[in-house]
């Protein structure tokens, strides 16, 4: 017959479980981290907003400002350049997207289908108003 270990002892056996589960999953998501090497930080999808529009702009170091000048005069703002290689680096530029104008709503265009609408119920009460007094339910005056 099998007897259980000793409470202290089913403690230490827990924790120690614990501790390697630990210990297994952190060294997969170290890797994992390590598998992808170095992210710039400036790229359009960190700047990416639900209200902004960016755009990347790739400039050569015989024209830096070419950017400067394509996307100032339509509003744009530079967020963030890229570290760059030996062609270039670039930049990301990003401005507000134009927010919808909602026409103020105009009641008067449905007046026409009001008027028809309270003809018809108007019409309808009468019919049911006078066929219950031409009919034997009527009350007892």
């Amino acid at each position: 017959m099998l007897q259980s270990p000793p409470p202290v002892q089913r403690y230490w056996n827990h924790v120690l479980a614990v501790l390697a589960l630990m210990l297994g999953t952190a060294s997969t998501v170290r890797a994992d981290i390590l598998e992808h090497g170095f992210v710039d930080p400036c790229s359009v999808a960190t700047h990416l907003e639900t209200d902004i529009t960016c755009e990347l702009c790739r400039t050569t170091r015989a024209a830096p400002d070419a950017c400067k000048q394509k996307f100032t005069p339509r509003g744009y703002e530079r967020k963030c350049r890229t570290h760059g290689d030996h062609d270039g680096f670039g930049e990301v530029w990003c401005s507000p997207k134009p927010q919808a104008v909602v026409p103020p709503y105009d009641w008067k265009q449905h007046l026409p289908k009001l008027k028809t609408l309270a003809l018809v119920v108007g019409l309808v009460g009468m019919l049911l108003l006078s066929r219950r007094y031409w009919s034997n339910d009527r009350p007892a005056t």
